[in-house]
């Protein structure tokens, strides 16, 4: 089974107890990847990463930021496929998550973008 690491500060990192949570697949009730059991430390990890990139984050230009952005929406898109067949199984008529964050993102982009050029 394949495990995820959380990325903070840049690193995919496990929690801090070292403790695995298994993610189940409501449908099929088979274990389909193991995630790292976070506690108050790990937060708290993440916390402190996120403010300290919030100094250099916020001396990007829009197009920078843009960029970084597309960058996430296509790690997203080229997982698209695997979302939604887990989606699917689990519940036909919802919405392909991925497809909704992907297109959320770059609308964000745009409407960034044209703040800019306001």
């Amino acid at each position: 089974m394949e495990q995820y690491k959380m990325i903070v500060n840049g690193e995919a990192v496990a929690a801090v107890s070292a403790n695995w949570e298994t993610v189940i697949n409501p449908a099929t009730e088979d274990g389909i990847a193991e995630v790292p059991q976070a506690d108050y430390t790990d937060v708290d990890n993440a916390v402190k990463a996120a403010k300290s990139a919030f100094t250099s984050w916020s001396q990007l230009s829009p197009g920078e930021r843009s960029t970084l952005i597309y960058k996430l929406a296509d790690a997203l898109e080229a997982k698209t496929d695997q979302l939604a067949q887990i989606e699917s199984s689990a519940l036909v008529n919802r919405l392909n998550l991925s497809l909704m964050v992907t297109f959320l993102l770059r609308s964000i982009i745009s409407v960034t973008l044209l703040v800019k050029q306001e």
